[in-house]
């Protein structure tokens, strides 16, 4: 089962996220994913509104629920967390997991 972690911050909102994205050389816009079934070789396509992609291939997901707004970054290995960390302190935010630790 993967597990995932949250940047949560009460401040962001659509803009402040797209303009951080176009502001840091580390990021850029990704609105779909591609993959392919290993089983039948056919390109899925997954549409990803305002999401993120980093240099290092890590996928930020920005979403807009009722009473907040967070980036979720599913299943990062150990070695992303310090990196993830940075991310969510330039945002003014925390990085949390999906049982409400904080890293």
């Amino acid at each position: 089962m993967a597990y995932d972690l949250h940047i949560v911050q009460a401040d962001l909102n659509l803009e402040k996220w797209l303009s951080f994205v176009s502001e840091n050389s580390d990021l850029k816009i990704q609105h779909q994913v591609e993959a392919i079934n290993p089983f039948t070789n056919e390109i899925i396509i997954m549409q990803t509104p305002n999401s993120a992609i980093s240099t290092t291939g890590i996928i930020y997901q920005f979403n807009e629920r009722e009473d907040e707004i967070l980036i979720t970054i599913s299943s990062p290995d150990d070695e992303d967390i310090p990196s993830l960390k940075i991310v969510a302190n330039e945002l003014g935010g925390i990085l949390i997991g999906d049982e409400g630790e904080e890293y």
